[in-house]
C-alpha cells in the first residue's frame, strides 16, 4: 500500500512538471488503475484492501482520482461485503451522494 502512495506522489510531481495538458491524460490513466487494482480486489473477495485503497487515496492531497462515479460505487460495494460496523449505513451515504451528481 505505501509503495502505491510513493508512486502517487512522484506522479503528482510529474504532473506539476509538465502542466495541465499533459496532466489530464495522466489523471485519465491514474484513473484506470484503481479502477483495476479495486477490481482485482474485488475478485479475490479482499474488501478490506478496497476500502484501504480507496480511503488512503482520499487521504492524498489535490488528487480526486476517488471521486468518480465507477470507484465511489466500487467503495460502496466493499463498504456492504465487508460489514464492519457502520460500513452500510457509510455504504449508503456514498450511494446517496453518487445518485445525486
Amino acid at each position: 500500500m505505501t509503495y502505491y502512495l510513493l508512486y502517487v506522489d512522484c506522479c503528482l510531481q510529474c504532473f506539476d512538471a509538465v502542466g495541465w495538458a499533459a496532466g489530464r491524460q495522466f489523471v485519465l490513466y491514474m484513473v484506470v488503475v484503481v479502477v483495476v487494482v479495486v477490481v482485482v480486489y474485488a475478485c479475490v473477495q479482499d474488501y478490506d484492501e478496497m476500502v484501504s485503497l480507496i480511503e488512503d487515496m482520499d487521504a492524498v492531497p489535490n488528487l480526486r482520482v476517488t471521486n468518480t462515479v465507477g470507484i465511489q460505487n466500487l467503495y460502496a460495494f466493499a463498504l456492504n461485503r465487508r460489514n464492519a460496523s457502520g460500513d452500510r449505513d457509510k455504504a449508503l451515504v456514498v450511494i446517496h451522494k453518487v445518485s445525486l451528481s
